[in-house]
């Protein structure tokens, strides 16, 4: 076995392995190769003569009160079928962690999709650091919270930058411009809305009679204007908020933690930083 960054002829193998694990559409998996592959960051196992492996590691940062960190998420992670439980995915993860240590990455984090897979990633190092509170509240409750609300200011996200104002002072990952193009793909394939302000912002849909708000980012004083603004775009009787751990809602019932991925520090910088219940937001899934 192999263990490599990428070339361009590897894109058919990459671009098959992808659809095999996730079963993701053709234009899906076009649109992140357009947005967010180079080959660099691109590591590959080979086996056979062939890609039997791969991972992706889109550069970020870490932002904490004291310093901003470079920081690379693993993403898109899998091994095709006839090659799993062979140790194939383990070496490929020590690898990167090994280069991205020459390469002088504060830190590693990715999102477990499973508990299962929590586990599995924290016998390679990594920790759970990402955390946010999930809200569940009535279309009655959300109203009453609503009520007196000012008047929302709305933006777009490059206009005000809202999501950085928003997470002033709450650490975080600061997802760089084609994470954030990707992301936004995602959304609009799917049918996700969004609402900006200079103070906030929130990202949510409706099925089944139930409002999700997979972000909710907003101090408590400028909640309210940003509950009208979801009950004004949905008739759901049912609402499920996300937000950071930081930022707890005026909503009656208590948030609950969920945790939502794992870090592993790399510099020396990085071990000395304690992490707890940082807010990661979108996962790009």
């Amino acid at each position: 076995m192999l263990l490599r960054t990428a070339t361009e002829k590897d894109k058919p193998a990459l671009f098959s392995l992808w659809q095999e694990a996730f079963g993701d559409t053709a234009e899906t998996v076009e649109t992140f190769f357009a947005l967010c592959f180079s080959p660099e960051n691109t590591l590959v196992a080979e086996a056979d003569g062939g890609v039997c492996a791969a991972l992706y590691l889109l550069d970020n940062a870490l932002y904490t009160k004291e310093k901003n960190f470079q920081a690379a998420y693993i993403y898109a992670a899998a091994t095709a079928k006839a090659y799993r439980k062979q140790g194939i995915m383990r070496a490929l993860l020590q690898y990167t962690q090994d280069l991205c240590s020459r390469r002088n990455t504060d830190f590693l984090f990715l999102t477990p999709a499973t508990e299962d897979l929590f586990t599995y990633y924290g016998k390679s190092g990594y920790f759970p650091a990402f955390a946010k509170l999930e809200y569940t509240a009535t279309r009655t409750e959300l109203s009453a919270a609503a009520n007196g609300a000012g008047d929302l200011q709305k933006c777009t996200d490059s206009e005000c930058g809202a999501r950085e104002t928003a997470l002033q002072g709450v650490p975080h990952i600061v997802w760089q411009k084609a994470s954030l193009q990707f992301q936004q793909y995602l959304e609009m394939t799917f049918g996700v809305q969004s609402v900006y302000t200079k103070n906030g912002f929130a990202v949510f849909e409706t099925e089944n009679g139930i409002c999700t708000a997979s972000e909710f980012c907003a101090l408590p004083q400028n909640a309210p204007a940003l509950f009208r603004e979801l009950l004004n775009h949905s008739t759901a009787n049912e609402f499920r908020l996300s937000a950071p751990c930081a930022m707890e809602l005026p909503l009656p019932n208590v948030g609950k933690i969920k945790k939502t991925g794992m870090l592993l520090p790399l510099s020396e910088a990085a071990k000395a930083v304690s992490l707890e219940n940082s807010y990661l937001g979108i996962t790009l899934g």
